[in-house]
């Protein structure tokens, strides 16, 4: 039988008038019963039944669902909900009796309960004592004791005071008729004032005021900063037995100070609510502002006039209602708002030396000027999370500190640059009290440190600090360029006299200022590619030093971006492609998305066509497949959908409660997927612009969605890390992956629809496997600081990953090893797109859009067919036959991919004559074993004792070398059979090489020693020394035999002399074993791979001048280099890649490449900073 609803009156207010006006809705509706209306939008039945009940206005996620289940007007009644919450905001029953975090003020003596006992100690104390410490753990309520308690318990004037960073200008303030001085918070004069004169001043007049009788003193100090006294003698006799402790509430006490308020508002609090608080919080020494923090969140959640255990549940208990108000609170902000929370929070912490962090006061000029902070600011304090004041700012309470794990992670992630950071705001306010005295700014390396900051995450004084600090280095290198002037006009005098040491003088100078454009440039290469690019030009046109050329051949390979475009937008924060690649669209805080066409280079021409529509910030701009639709999505709640066949306005399908973060289409055109704010999920129909149903209703704000390739499955993440896949039908519950530990920004799909992609604000990609499914890869190395943005590649090879801190790294998709690293853009990423033809395109907070190469190095050709890694590859002489040794124990031959099998075990080295017409191959089962490709037939030699680790031929292909496990070096007569065995290595033999001329072999082994042989054995080995720490990997003879190379595990290259008459050469530079080493057909480069991933290219004839390439996306396991600018490599991925690099090039093609790829000029700042001389 179906409950009767208890009667209400509609004229007893505003909130009993909705909740009949939805009680009449549901009998328009046909009286659908609470379970039924519960079936049909996911809510429960109670929920739904106390919707309606007329104690408390519902939340309007609530109220919409209500409206849904019977069939109502969603916009219509969010009107009308707001109407009512307006109405009633001013309300004497919506004032909270509870204070959240924030400490009790005097003001709020009447709901102070708990604490009779201890404030009737304190008062006595206090009027019997000349300074008193009141002493507590943080959280123990030592301010509320203070300000609650004793305040208005006192009689005569009473001033209060907090320290900060001037301790004496608070002290200052007092009245001299004052007769007691209330020091509050007296640990910040050791966590904020830095200045120890005026510290001991402070304490130094707090001792005379006390023990003068002008005023009685009292301190309330956090126990942990107690021992910090003892440096200050005087004040530790004066506090000797003059202390009051504010432990942990007993149980009895935290009964009255859950209940009293509640009591005095007219509240009714259940009592199992009262016992489970107690039981959450009895005994423990920070717990009072968490207990007063979830009552005010219970309080929120309250059912009429009653505090229930249910609401203290929903709210997360004690333990998690802070974090979880100020990770809601951090959620519903918008990206650029998110990312000036974080600089707020962590400007308000102060990081603790052996102690615990703890807040900071900050002054309001501290904060990022920024036009949104004073909003952002009404908001966070009005949620209770900090306490803003007439002068400063700061967090409501340690507690915030300790258990928002958001917070926390901001703070875990680079502590060294936050104290850093610390020091700058220090030394900035140091420089504007001291006239802006130059004596006080950076300089050198103090102040290069700054360089690679976002000028975001500085406020105006650091700002103008730092400025002048780099004009007056700017300055001081004008004067030495002048000095310079001056000598260089000596030396032109002196040219007069010695003409031809007057050339060398000038010959010598543009030597100099080539290398130092060059140092430049290398610097700038992580940072600003672009400028590198234009300084290495320049550095080679003033003189080509090898020092210039090298850089110039770096730049060249680092210049990834091919455009930049000045969207039009503050800050992007979508881009998508259309199908086919000629058109993007961008979307930014302008309330506008622009659509851009590209040219046959892929490049945009011309303006954008501008579509509006939003108010405020617009995400996620998407193209349908077949091209007809373009949508978008944003802060105020719409979805917008433009025909782009058709023309005309755009559709606007609303229904979501709040912002709108993702929208994706079906793969046929036909669904729309959104993911918003209000936890739900929806589908809609583009074409005729309606509703098509809703996938999910949750109390967490959805944030990525995409279907998969085929259609059948769809994904939507979470704000609490969770994903979760339905069947786009609707049918059956979601799986859910479960693994990321903050909120999931973004989602994609990979092209089979068999791994999904997911980027999240603790700073990992993840790889699901999602047609199997199991854990997923974890991509790590990623960008420092949050992940917003996830692509996959066309191919589905790659996964692009775009984060807070302007990088953008593309990943290989089975691995984190070597990621392609895109940097330059000055603001967050927050969007990343790849082009059909595999460029990618990125959106930024710095208002730009760019276009870059995001290829593997050498742009490849990708040559697939081994089954696991690839170890080894080998060429003949004329660079047409080459062959690879995989882990799936075959020999490959390509071009073709013929398969030559054999091995029973991995192929670990692999050689083939210098014309071409056989291969050999030494692997893991102990055997070599060698084919002839004209006919197919091989032999078998072997199997010795352990793996065979590598093998060549020597001239003429007659004869055969091999280094294998067992320590020896074996020479085969492959005509006679005869084997040559040279022993000497002590431990495993790892690599071996032929000397060009067939009278010497080389080998590498495990005792460190490279070793020189005749290879008839005659002789004894000349024994090469020099590579430390173990393992010598690989060796290689140069083209005309001169010269041996070596690579081992101490990260050298050593260049050996063959015939004797010289020191190795030693090039330096890898972090980690060098296992793989190739030089070029003229011997003029060398190739090396290792442990540190990439690949180097070393100028042989340039000094020590190397190039290194990076982003592979998977080590190179090794190389060779072939005519011209070719090199082919293998990897773990069971990828061969055959690419040309432009490092290899003449210098002569270089330059006029090098013009090419720069996308800008000098710009006035640079060409002062780097080109007057």
């Amino acid at each position: 039988m179906a409950r009767t609803e208890r009667r209400i009156d509609p004229a007893e207010g505003p909130v009993q008038q909705f909740a009949w006006d939805l009680r009449q809705l549901r009998q328009a509706a046909g009286r659908p019963s609470y379970r039924e209306l519960a079936a049909r939008v996911h809510y429960s039945a109670s929920v739904l039944s106390e919707a309606a009940a007329g104690h408390a206005l519902p939340s309007l996620a609530v109220t919409l669902a209500y409206v849904r289940g019977c069939d109502g007007d969603p916009a219509e009644w969010e009107r009308r909900w707001r109407l009512v919450t307006a109405e009633t905001a001013g309300a004497q029953e919506q004032i909270p009796p509870y204070r959240g975090l924030s400490a009790f003020e005097e003001g709020d003596a009447a709901h102070f309960f708990g604490r009779g006992a201890l404030t009737d100690e304190l008062v006595a104390r206090v009027t019997e004592t000349p300074m008193l410490a009141v002493v507590g753990a943080s959280g123990s309520g030592k301010t509320s004791l203070l300000r609650a308690g004793l305040l208005p318990r006192l009689a005569g004037k009473v001033a209060v005071l907090t320290p900060g960073p001037d301790p004496l200008a608070g002290l200052d303030a007092v009245d001299d008729t004052s007769t007691v001085v209330v020091v509050d918070q007296f640990e910040e004069v050791f966590t904020l004032c830095g200045d120890e004169r005026v510290r001991t001043e402070f304490l130094d007049r707090l001792l005379v005021l006390a023990e003068s009788g002008r005023a009685r003193v009292v301190l309330g100090i956090r126990a942990d900063f107690y021992a910090h006294c003892a440096r200050h003698p005087e004040l530790v006799a004066t506090l000797q037995d003059r202390q009051l402790l504010v432990g942990p509430m007993g149980a009895g006490d935290l009964r009255e100070a859950i209940a009293g308020p509640a009591r005095k508002a007219g509240l009714r609090i259940e009592p199992a609510l009262v016992e489970a608080l107690v039981a959450d919080a009895a005994g423990e020494p920070g717990s009072l502002p968490l207990v007063s923090h979830a009552l005010l969140e219970t309080w929120r959640a309250r059912q009429g006039a009653t505090l229930t255990l249910a609401g203290y549940r929903a709210a997360g208990g004690v333990a998690e209602a802070i974090a979880r108000t100020a990770e809601r609170e951090y959620a519903a902000l918008g990206p650029a708002h998110r990312e000036l929370a974080e600089q707020i929070f962590l400007r308000l912490t102060a990081l603790g030396e052996g102690t615990e962090d703890t807040r900071r006061r900050v002054a309001y000029a501290e904060l990022p000027d920024d036009p949104a902070v004073p909003g952002l600011l009404d908001r966070l304090a009005a949620a209770r999370l900090i306490t803003c004041e007439r002068d400063t700012v700061t967090v409501a309470h340690e507690a915030l500190i300790q258990r928002w794990p958001r917070l926390r992670g901001w703070l875990a992630a680079d502590r060294e640059r936050l104290r850093a950071h610390r020091r700058l705001t220090e030394a900035a306010a140091d420089w504007e009290h001291h006239g802006r005295d130059e004596a006080f700014l950076y300089q050198g390396k103090r102040l290069a440190l700054w360089d690679d900051f976002p000028a975001g995450r500085l406020n105006d004084s650091e700002r103008a600090f730092l400025g002048a600090g780099r004009r007056r280095e700017r300055r001081v290198r004008g004067l030495r360029r002048t000095r310079s002037r001056v000598l260089i006009l000596v030396l032109t005098l002196l040219v007069v006299v010695a003409a031809v040491q007057g050339r060398r003088a000038a010959a010598g100078r543009e030597v100099a200022t080539a290398n130092a454009l060059a140092a430049e440039a290398r610097e700038q290469l992580d940072l600003k590619p672009d400028l590198a690019l234009l300084l290495a030009r320049r550095a080679t046109a003033v003189h080509t030093t090898p020092a210039a050329e090298a850089a110039l051949r770096q730049a060249v390979v680092d210049a990834r971006v091919r455009s930049v475009l000045g969207t039009g937008h503050n800050q992007v924060f979508g881009v998508a492609y259309a199908p086919g690649g000629r058109t993007f669209a961008t979307s930014g805080d302008d309330g506008a998305v622009r659509v851009w066409q590209t040219g046959a280079d892929g490049l945009p021409h011309g303006a954008p066509t501008v579509l509006t529509g939003h108010d405020g910030e617009v995400w996620s701009p998407q193209f349908s497949p077949d091209g007809r639709f373009l949508a978008a999505c944003g802060i105020d709640g719409l979805i917008t959908v433009w025909d782009l066949r058709a023309g005309g306005p755009a559709r606007v399908l609303r229904g979501h409660a709040g912002k709108v973060w993702n929208v994706g289409f079906s793969p046929d055109s036909r669904r729309l997927a959104s993911a918003g704010d209000d936890g739900t999920v929806r589908l809609w129909d583009p074409a005729a612009g309606r509703a098509a149903g809703v996938l999910r209703v949750g109390t967490v704000r959805e944030l990525g969605v995409a279907y998969s390739p085929d259609g059948r499955r769809l994904a939507a993440s979470d704000g609490d890390g969770v994903i979760r896949l339905w069947a786009a039908s609707g049918a059956g519950g979601p799986a859910v992956l479960r693994g990321h530990t903050s909120s999931v920004e973004s989602i994609a799909f990979a092209p089979d629809g068999r791994t999904l992609a997911s980027a999240s604000t603790d700073g990992t990609v993840r790889v699901w496997p999602v047609d199997r499914g199991g854990a997923p890869l974890v991509l790590r190395g990623q960008n420092a600081g949050t992940v917003e943005t996830v692509a996959v590649s066309p191919d589905g090879r790659r996964v692009a990953a775009g984060g807070s801190d302007g990088t953008v790294r593309v990943f290989n998709a089975d691995g984190d090893d070597d990621p392609l690293l895109l940097a330059g853009h000055d603001g967050p990423v927050w969007s990343v797109v790849f082009a059909p033809g595999g460029e990618l395109l990125t959106g930024s907070g710095d208002g730009t859009a760019r276009v870059w190469r995001a290829s593997y190095p050498g742009a490849p050709r990708i040559l697939t067919g081994h089954r696991g890694p690839v170890w080894a590859v080998a060429t003949d002489a004329a660079g047409l036959v080459t062959a690879t040794g995989g882990d799936d124990g075959t020999v490959r031959i390509w071009p073709g991919n013929r398969v030559l099998t054999g091995h029973t075990g991995a192929v670990d080295g692999v050689a083939v004559s210098a014309d071409g017409t056989s291969v050999a191959g030494g692997g893991d089962d102990g055997t070599v074993r060698v084919w002839d490709l004209a006919t197919g037939r091989s032999r078998t030699i072997g199997p010795f004792k352990g793996p065979v680790w590598s093998v060549a031929f020597l001239p003429g292909g007659k004869r055969l070398v091999a280094g294998s496990h067992d320590g020896l070096v074996r020479i085969w007569d492959l005509t006679t059979g005869g084997v040559t065995e040279l022993r000497g290595h002590e431990g495993l033999v790892r690599s071996v090489a032929a000397a060009p001329d067939g009278r010497t072999v080389a080998s590498a082994g495990r005792d460190g020693t490279v070793r020189i042989w005749d290879a008839d054995g005659k002789a004894p080995a000349r024994v090469l020394r020099g590579h430390r720490g173990g393992l010598a990997w690989r060796v290689a003879f140069s083209p005309d035999g001169r010269q041996l190379a070596s690579g081992g595990d101490d990260g050298t290259i050593r260049l050996w002399d063959v015939a004797g008459g010289s020191a190795p050469r030693t090039l330096r530079g890898h972090r980690g074993g060098v296992w793989a080493l190739s030089y070029n057909r003229d011997g003029t480069q060398l190739a090396s791979s290792g442990d540190d991933g990439g690949l180097r290219l070393w100028r042989l004839t340039a000094g020590d001048a190397v190039t290194v390439l990076r982003g592979f996306g998977s080590p190179v396991e090794d190389v060779v280099l072939g005519p011209g600018r070719t090199f082919t490599t293998v990897h773990d991925d069971g990828t061969v890649r055959v690419g040309s690099s432009e490092a290899c090039a003449p210098l002569e093609q270089l330059e006029p490449l090098a013009a090419r790829l720069s996308i800008r000029d000098f710009t006035p700042d640079e060409r002062s900073a780097y080109l007057e001389i």
